[in-house]
């Protein structure tokens, strides 16, 4: 500022900023009064300042969110992509109306009649009565106990129910929360929903609960109920065997 002037001359040098953009310089601003420095210095505030942290901070924020959301997503249908991880990929062939899986498992063909679902408080009637029985009838079970040591459980669980022409849940009045049975429950629902039919059957031994059943039998297969007649007559047994085979015939 020279010193016999009261006029400030100020040029933009840092943050161009000109009225006529086909000059490569700043137009000179004159600043004649306290009003006018204090207008341009918060113009000028306004125009060099950067967004760029505000950028990053929006940019983090719907990061977040879009994680939260997906993770949601995730954890609502993770039964269903769980079921095609392991089924959606395999080479299915039909068997007598069913479908089963050539699977990479010890080069096994899944062709199972039944697929009997239990906790450990029920595997006295599974091993003693209902297994061998259905065996001397000519259908082929299997249960989570026949799954070797170290196979994973999820895996073999999915495709030997998919493999399955009907899941039998066996239910007492013992807890339902171990993870074979869990895994049963949730991939049965979601096989059923694949093929758009019910498969599944629930045996009540000594319970009248429906707690820890797959949702389309819970709700929507109550004529898929039978109860086994704990200490019933040689009739009442012969009753119950005839039903049953009827209840997994209809599947």
């Amino acid at each position: 500022m020279h010193p016999s002037r009261s006029l400030l001359d100020v040029r933009i040098s840092n943050c161009y900023y000109t009225h006529n953009m086909s000059s490569g310089y700043p137009t000179a601003t004159i600043i004649s009064t306290k009003e006018d420095m204090i207008y341009q210095i918060s113009f000028l505030e306004k125009y060099c300042a950067s967004y760029t942290p505000l950028i990053i901070s929006l940019v983090a924020i719907l990061l977040v969110i879009f994680n939260i959301i997906l993770a949601s997503i995730i954890h609502r249908f993770r039964w269903k992509i769980r079921y095609w991880y392991y089924v959606g990929y395999n080479k299915e062939i039909k068997h007598k109306g069913y479908s089963t899986i050539e699977s990479s498992l010890r080069d096994l063909i899944f062709k199972y009649d039944l697929y009997l679902a239990y906790e450990d408080d029920v595997k006295e009637i599974v091993f003693d009565i209902l297994k061998p029985k259905l065996l001397d009838l000519e259908y082929t079970v299997f249960t989570h106990d026949d799954i070797l040591d170290g196979l994973p459980l999820y895996n073999v669980i999915t495709k030997s129910i998919h493999a399955s022409r009907v899941v039998v849940f066996v239910l007492s009045n013992g807890p339902r929360d171990s993870l074979e049975w869990k895994i049963a429950a949730h991939i049965t629902n979601e096989e059923s929903n694949h093929r758009q039919k019910p498969m599944s059957v629930a045996l009540f031994y000594n319970s009248d609960s429906t707690v820890g059943l797959p949702e389309e039998l819970q709700l929507l297969r109550r004529n898929a109920f039978i109860d086994y007649p704990v200490n019933g007559s040689e009739q009442e047994i012969t009753a119950f065997w005839e039903d049953f085979i009827t209840y997994i015939k209809r599947n």
